[in-house]
């Protein structure tokens, strides 16, 4: 045999070699898909190589897990609750399956989960799928008549049920994950809402229709002293009985329009009993109002003025030793700023502990002195002009409650 005849022989071996090892191996997965027995889950672990070694007996939505066992190499479908997980052949190993726990919300809760093969065979396991419970984090407007919508933002609203205080159900109307709104119901009473769903329940830290701390409902609480606004009380369209307009077109910086855009409240003035119009830490407290902005607002700062019983005048509106608070969505700083409006009632809180500026709106080491200086107070739109503006801003509810 020639030379050239040897090698050529020596490569057609080699090369038959190959071909006989490589349909060996790939019939090797079919003999070994082979159960030498019942499948079986021995534990559910992470597949975070930290915690790798804590076992789960449940997992919240979307983790990835690893379920490890023996016979699973045949698992065609796996089911949590009412729900198929999306699976991935390349992760399905005899003795272990990689899968991600569905995100879809379960409707039907068994705590199960359910391995179906091939042969319609199933094995049944515990585990449970960790919903959070909802969240109640705010509501757009706290004070809604009955029969109209409120909107309610937080999370994990997962077919909620809406409680007000006395017990009646509220209806929803439309929901997501993160907002929603309910019908308030007819007999709705002032307090927290309960939202609860399969997962849980929670109660908000607000009060629906909160009559705590109230210092100016413009009902039965008005307003006493030079501007008290009560020849501008209004109540249609509004959301618990009258309300204060405050409208006026500002066309320069600080333009003193109080006669249209201030209100009144002073303790001695407007009989009101001696003392402060509110007790409690200032870190844990806050003032709340519902506002309205009817018109684009582009000029002055709503400024929330506190003061002593006697006041016995406005010049509390500049005086600079005064700290207040200040509303202005439309202010960002000097350079940046854009209209404001709002769409119907909302609900505006501002921390006591925030009260620090000054009339120009400068933060300073000031801060609220309470009890002494807090029988009054002032509210007065005034400040720097952004654009000339036609202010009309509707006002209820003044109030004082824990954050």
């Amino acid at each position: 045999m020639s030379k050239i005849n040897k090698i050529f022989s020596i490569l057609l071996f080699a090369f038959m070699s190959v071909l006989i090892l490589n349909s060996c191996e790939e019939e090797t997965p079919d003999v070994l898909a082979e159960k030498d027995g019942p499948a079986t889950i021995t534990y559910i672990r992470s597949t975070n190589p930290e915690v790798s070694d804590s076992l789960y007996t449940g997992a919240f939505m979307g983790s990835l897990i690893a379920i490890v066992g023996d016979n699973l190499g045949d698992t065609k479908e796996i089911w949590f609750n009412d729900q198929k997980a999306l699976l991935q052949p390349n992760y399905i190993t005899d003795k272990s399956i990689l899968v991600s726990v569905p995100s879809t919300v379960p409707t039907e809760i068994t705590d199960k989960m359910r391995i179906v093969f091939s042969d319609k065979s199933e094995l049944l396991y515990d585990f449970k799928v960790l919903v959070p419970g909802p969240l109640v984090r705010t509501a757009k407007c706290e004070y809604v008549p009955d029969g109209q919508l409120m909107e309610l933002e937080g999370d994990f609203f997962f077919n909620p049920v809406v409680t007000f205080q006395g017990g009646a159900q509220g209806k929803i109307v439309s929901v997501e994950k993160t907002k929603m709104s309910v019908e308030v119901p007819a007999g709705a009473l002032a307090g927290p809402i309960v939202v609860k769903t399969l997962f849980g329940s929670a109660e908000s830290k607000w009060w629906f229709r909160d009559d705590r701390g109230m210092i100016l409902n413009l009902d039965n609480l008005r307003g006493g002293g030079w501007r008290t606004h009560d020849d501008r009380l209004q109540s249609a369209g509004g959301i618990s009985g009258n309300y204060a307009v405050l409208e006026a077109k500002l066309e320069a910086d600080n333009d003193w329009k109080d006669n249209w855009l201030e209100i009144d409240v002073w303790g001695q003035a407007g009989g009101r009993p001696a003392g402060p119009l509110f007790r409690g830490d200032i870190n844990n407290l806050q003032l709340k109002f519902e506002a309205n902005v009817v018109n684009n607002w582009q000029a002055g700062f709503m400024q929330f003025i506190f003061s002593p019983y006697t006041n016995n005048g406005n010049a509390v509106n500049t005086d600079p030793t005064i700290a207040r608070g200040m509303w202005h969505p439309w202010y960002q700083d000097a350079s940046t700023n854009k209209p404001f409006k709002t769409d119907g009632w909302v609900t505006v809180g501002i921390p006591l502990s925030e009260f620090v500026y000054n009339d120009n709106k400068q933060i300073s080491t000031l801060k609220l002195n309470c009890p002494d200086n807090c029988g009054s107070l002032t509210i007065f739109i005034r400040g720097p002009l952004g654009a000339v503006s036609d202010v009309k801003i509707l006002i209820d509810n003044v109030r004082v409650v824990p954050l």
